[in-house]
């Protein structure tokens, strides 16, 4: 059957001398990897660009329910990113995420709600002028409610740590090493309370920030997401001091 659906790209590897397989979140049938031939030889018309990470696509598969590779029929860019592509701080934030995303998003069914969540996300960070240091904070965060494991904000006003193993706010320090100082603890509350549109009032150092994103991730690892070794953090880093 040929399907039409929305997708957003996590990455792509080549296949053979002039074809790749890209692997794409789709809005109605989950994550699945699709086969392009043709498209890296001299009369692709550019069509590989449009498989770089987060490019959300407009596409026609040829699907079958016990395949798991799927040939395209069609593609074309849904909305084209004005400033992702072009911006060094969104472009190596886009390739942190979607690298995240590759590793985080394993379904093959129907999650429209986490796929709207996704594009809303992306479409925010295109058109951000202000605020976007700390985008992938508040993005990992709300994206964990998706997976499973947003952290319980219910109880301690005035907590004494964050548990990474349990995801819970405690008053005293849990039997194990693995909570956040009281400061951090305090940062990643305030985290939690932001939409993206607070984003620009919201201060922080670069080294806090490290700090803050090394501790979400071990907050994801603990939670059974295999996100340690992702490799643009260190670009990200860099970008970031």
């Amino acid at each position: 059957m040929i399907l039409k659906t929305r997708g957003i790209v996590l990455h792509h590897i080549k296949y053979r001398e002039s074809g790749i397989i890209a692997h794409v979140f789709l809005r109605d049938i989950g994550r699945q990897s699709l086969l392009i031939q043709g498209i890296r030889g001299k009369s692709s018309k550019g069509k590989l660009s449009l498989f770089q990470p987060l490019y959300i696509l407009d596409l026609e598969i040829y699907y079958k329910p016990q395949k798991t590779l799927h040939r395209i029929k069609e593609v074309k860019n849904h909305k084209p990113y004005l400033s992702i592509p072009h911006n060094i701080i969104k472009t190596s934030i886009g390739l942190f995420l979607a690298e995240i995303l590759y590793h985080c998003l394993k379904s093959e069914e129907k999650e429209p709600d986490l796929f709207d969540f996704l594009v809303n996300s992306f479409q925010i960070l295109d058109h951000s002028s202000s605020g976007i240091s700390n985008f992938h904070l508040v993005f990992l965060l709300k994206l964990s409610r998706f997976l499973g494991f947003y952290p319980n904000l219910s109880g301690h006003d005035d907590p004494f740590c964050f548990d990474l193993k349990d995801g819970i706010f405690r008053i005293s320090p849990p039997n194990h090493p693995f909570y956040l100082s009281q400061s951090h603890t305090i940062i990643l509350k305030n985290l939690l309370k932001l939409n993206y549109e607070q984003l620009k009032d919201l201060s922080m150092s670069n080294k806090v920030r490290g700090e803050m994103l090394n501790n979400i991730i071990d907050y994801y690892n603990f939670q059974e997401q295999a996100v340690s070794g992702i490799k643009s953090i260190k670009i990200l880093r860099e970008v970031f001091g």
